[in-house]
């Protein structure tokens, strides 16, 4: 009989499912939710979910006995090793560093080769095919990825920090920490931050207290810190004046967590030693490859006003990080998708550092109803209303816009990359009328 299987979703997890189970001979069909539910009643050895189908839907629980998850199949057909990596923020730029880290090791022993996916733009399913037992696969692991999968088996499992996100989605703060803490679970070594180990440990106090768990963080009290504007690990010590590219500490932290996986990876599993390669040379030979990921506080200009592209930030904690490390006052431009998540704690940064607040998207009266007596506020109907009032106010009152959502993009936008250019298309737009009122 043939073997048959069926994935939910036609997005690029299905797509690569598809492409992977094709290659080991299964003959596929793909669905979505525009399409009828007749070909769930189909007879399929199995059946693939990709992560953006939620787990929620009535339709999932009469065929729940045969779905895996897109990351589940190709963890159960790769090879070599997999090292996940999981957060609330910096997974992306954590995830890239790391493997930048193991790209660099692989051009001194040419037998490892390094692969980069999951959450970070390629799904695992692509390259799964194609990893051997040496290659060493750094997956980028949204809290959605995990609460579907079943058979996670990682060798390294990190979760970088944790701060309410996706609220709505999982029910609880406590439901997705959990998800997140199914990585740590089901890895050989763990790692977590300080802080968020402590919170772990108050949460999930008998599912974690029998693990080893290696810490990193900047108490002094890890082995893995940064203190006194500098990386100390086991293996290495790093001054951020000797990398102006890495002085952010937001960047420094990325790599200091970077750092703690590579050690403990190679110390752990391969049959080289640390010593033989690893120094300061090999750090910058490791940076010189990266290029920061787009959206991340990006620097504009429009006439004599500077404008911060955040549209990265998909959290009130990722906002709080931009209002920390802009030194100037600012027009702040806020809201997307309504996830229930907590502003309350940005109203003391707000009151010191925000002119202004403007607020747009399905989440604009959410927010204002818990920041509404922190500064001058308004909703506005659109992003390109509210960019436009947060213009004339900063040329009103000289100061820069800030530009970071707080909140996911799925109300109005594909994801945060179509969002950060269509904000970009906004400046573009309003460029020429602004600079010749300003400077003509």
């Amino acid at each position: 009989m043939e073997k048959q299987v069926l994935i939910l979703g036609k997005g690029k997890s299905g797509q690569a499912a598809k492409k992977l189970l094709e290659k080991l001979g299964y003959k596929v069909y793909l669905w979505d939710e525009k399409d009828s539910l007749e070909i769930l009643k189909g007879d399929y050895n199995f059946i693939v979910k990709s992560p953006g189908i939620t787990p929620f839907k009535p339709y999932l629980e009469k065929i729940k006995d045969k779905l895996i998850s897109e990351l589940d199949l190709a963890l159960l057909n790769s090879k070599g090793y997999k090292v996940g990596i999981t957060g609330t923020n910096g997974k992306s730029t954590t995830t890239l560093l790391t493997y930048l880290l193991f790209k660099t090791l692989s051009e001194l022993y040419p037998s490892y080769t390094s692969f980069i996916g999951g959450n970070f733009g390629n799904p695992f399913s692509k390259f799964a095919y194609f990893t051997h037992e040496k290659s060493i696969s750094v997956l980028e692991l949204s809290s959605f990825q995990l609460y579907d999968s079943k058979h996670l088996n990682f060798h390294v499992g990190a979760i970088l920090n944790i701060s309410e996100d996706h609220l709505t989605w999982h029910g609880s703060f406590t439901n997705y920490m959990e998800s997140k803490l199914k990585l740590i679970l089901n890895s050989k070594i763990k790692i977590m931050e300080e802080k968020t180990y402590l919170k772990y440990k108050v949460a999930f106090p008998k599912k974690i207290k029998n693990f080893s768990i290696i810490t990193f963080g900047k108490s002094g009290k890890s082995s893995y810190s940064l203190k006194n504007n500098t990386i100390y690990t086991p293996n290495i010590q790093i001054t951020l004046d000797d990398f102006p590219e890495i002085a952010e500490p937001p960047f420094a932290m990325d790599l200091l967590a970077s750092l703690c996986i590579f050690e403990n990876f190679v110390s752990k599993f391969l049959e080289i030693k640390l010593k033989d390669f690893y120094n300061l040379d090999f750090i910058k030979k490791t940076l010189s490859k990266y290029k920061k990921l787009p959206f991340r506080l990006e620097k504009r200009k429009l006439a004599f006003i500077t404008i911060y592209n955040d549209s990265k930030s998909t959290n009130p904690h990722s906002v709080e990080w931009a209002l920390k490390a802009i030194k100037e006052d600012v027009v702040l431009l806020m809201g997307g998708k309504d996830k229930g998540l907590c502003f309350n704690n940005l109203i003391p940064l707000i009151e010191k550092k925000v002119k202004a607040v403007f607020l747009f998207g399905e989440a604009k009266n959410s927010i204002y109803k818990q920041i509404k007596n922190s500064s001058y506020i308004e909703v506005c109907n659109s992003l390109e209303e509210a960019f436009l009032k947060a213009l004339k106010f900063a040329l009103k009152k000289d100061c820069s816009i800030l530009f970071s959502p707080g909140c996911s993009s799925f109300d109005k936008f594909k994801n945060y990359l179509e969002r950060g250019e269509y904000f970009d298309r906004l400046l573009k737009k309003y460029k020429y009328i602004v600079e010749e009122r300003c400077l003509g």
